[in-house]
């Protein structure tokens, strides 16, 4: 669910579905997919954040299946791109 916390920022909480986690594949897919918007983004794993363009950064979150992700977009198309990355852990049939 996308929820607006202030004005251009927006933020949806997602879940780890994959059984092998947040691993390198789906790293590169989602900073590619995050590069594709001009809005900052964020995702969260714990006490640990990393900027959704960046490959490494998402895989140092170290997020396995079950994993409760915050996103945080903030910029012109933030509402897009939260839509954007959801859809993606959402994808029916697709293993991320």
């Amino acid at each position: 669910m996308t929820q607006e916390t202030a004005k251009n920022t927006y933020s949806a909480e997602i879940i780890v579905q994959d059984r092998r986690g947040l691993h390198l594949r789906s790293a590169s897919e989602l900073a590619r997919l995050a590069c594709g918007f001009s809005s900052a983004m964020q995702l969260t794993n714990g006490k640990r954040t990393a900027d959704m363009k960046s490959m490494l950064g998402l895989i140092t979150l170290a997020a396995v299946r079950g994993s409760h992700l915050q996103l945080t977009a903030q910029g012109n198309d933030a509402a897009e791109a939260v839509s954007a990355v959801c859809a993606y852990f959402t994808q029916s049939g697709k293993e991320i």
